[in-house]
């Protein structure tokens, strides 16, 4: 087994947050949970992904999450934050290296939601703009 290794990446300003339209009639963004659901990395071709479900990211903490509000945008909000996690059993992933090599350790994270209840939430948004980041070892 690989050792796993730890990573951090910054979305805290408005100029790094991937955009989302919120669809829950049900819940507010304001009342939810967000943790990780997955992170993609394009190879040039097609994206490769690792997943929390799946035991492939491990360890993973948001810190500073806020849900903005864009302006003049009906349900849509700038999703800034930081996050921390490792990755699990690092160099198993062959293709997900290669596509980070080819990506300069630009990623995407993709956000899970939770009700107030620790109900996740299923087809709760859609997504508007993701943005890359860098991802840095911790």
């Amino acid at each position: 087994m690989t050792k796993s290794v730890a990573f951090n990446v910054d979305y805290s300003r408005s100029n790094l947050a991937s955009i989302i339209r919120w669809t829950d009639s049900k819940n507010k963004i304001e009342n939810c949970e967000a943790s990780i659901d997955f992170i993609r990395c394009d190879d040039g071709d097609e994206f490769q992904f690792l997943h929390v479900d799946k035991g492939e990211i491990i360890n993973h903490s948001l810190f500073m999450f806020e849900a903005v509000k864009n302006a003049g945008k009906k349900d849509e909000y700038l999703l800034c934050y930081s996050a921390d996690f490792e990755i699990a059993d690092y160099n198993s992933h062959v293709s997900f290296l290669k596509a980070l090599k080819h990506s300069k350790n630009q990623i995407e994270i993709v956000l899970c939601f939770k009700d107030a209840k620790g109900k996740n939430l299923e087809n709760c948004f859609e997504e508007s703009d993701n943005r890359t980041a860098k991802l840095m070892k911790s």
